[in-house]
């Protein structure tokens, strides 16, 4: 065979080709390879147990798990933070339970959950459940609907401080 600067030329072309597609590929990981639907369901049944209906809507209801998902979605490094919470969430149902967490009974989840939450400050098992609760906790309090379940009706101020320049009344009352 014989070797040619024209072929030397086109084999570091080619190379340098298929490592820029690697690395756009890469870059757009989250899009080619999409949440499983085990994935979801597994996020879908923790955001339920975490904020669950009662007196007041629940997170499925108010659809936080589409927000979640859809936020995992267009963000590589939350899609990988929600993908390895889902993998410490099987794991531990194997490991404790011998059993898939979706098929566990709702206590023994909820028990996984209290074990996600008591791990290690630096674990990405915490960063999963402290950055999930975090985001739960912003989508929910800030829907209208809970407001009116809770007893507020909206921003205490919605116009500031209207009276700022009154003297302030003798009987303490506003």
């Amino acid at each position: 065979m014989d070797v040619s600067r024209r072929s030397i030329l086109k084999a570091l072309g080619l190379g340098g080709l298929m490592t820029l597609a690697g690395g756009i590929a890469w870059k757009f990981r989250h899009k080619l390879v999409p949440f499983s639907e085990r994935e979801e369901k597994i996020l879908s049944r923790y955001i339920d147990l975490f904020i669950p209906a009662d007196e007041s809507p629940g997170a499925l209801d108010l659809k936080l798990d589409a927000s979640i998902i859809n936020k995992a979605r267009s963000n590589a490094g939350y899609a990988w933070l929600m993908r390895q919470g889902c993998a410490w969430l099987e794991q531990e149902a194997q490991s404790v339970f011998r059993g898939a967490f979706l098929r566990l009974p709702e206590n023994q989840q909820i028990i996984l959950i209290e074990r996600l939450s008591t791990q290690s400050r630096g674990s990405t098992g915490f960063r999963f459940f402290r950055t999930l609760r975090e985001d739960l906790f912003e989508k929910f309090y800030s829907r209208p609907e809970i407001w009116i379940s809770l007893g507020f009706n909206g921003p205490p101020q919605p116009l500031g401080f209207t009276d700022h320049a009154l003297p302030v009344r003798r009987d303490g009352r506003l």
